[in-house]
């Protein structure tokens, strides 16, 4: 924690990610971890923010499609069994998110299978 204080930093952001959207909390602080040390020097609060609050979001917004994922995933559906959640897919989940939110791109569907590879994080622009 010495060598990289970011890192406590992002812990809390992690823990804000996944009581806002379900997600893991050891995979939303990784991913956002990962976000971070991609994009050095951009200011990525207004991902944060849009990821953890959702307000004002229009429908094509990776931030919101990427809420509703994560929401789908953690609901739990009265007499459906639920297959066990996945870190590496949430994980990939919120850097295919990010990615394109980081790119300007609308996304219209977000998904990700066990085969698919780890996206790599992209510049924010």
């Amino acid at each position: 924690m010495d060598a990289n204080p970011k890192l406590r930093d992002l812990l809390s952001v992690g823990e804000q990610i996944a009581a806002a959207t379900g997600m893991i909390k050891s995979a939303a602080g990784a991913a956002s971890y990962l976000a971070e040390r991609g994009n050095k020097r951009a200011n990525l609060t207004p991902w944060y923010d849009g990821i953890i609050d959702g307000a004002g979001l229009h429908k094509t917004d990776p931030r919101l499609l990427f809420r509703r994922v994560m929401f789908a995933m953690a609901r739990k559906q009265a007499g459906t069994v639920m297959r066990r959640r996945d870190t590496r897919e949430h994980v990939a989940l919120y850097l295919k998110a990010f990615n394109a939110w980081a790119t300007g791109e609308d996304i219209g569907h977000l998904r990700f299978t066990t085969r698919d590879p780890m996206p790599r994080v992209a510049k924010v622009r």
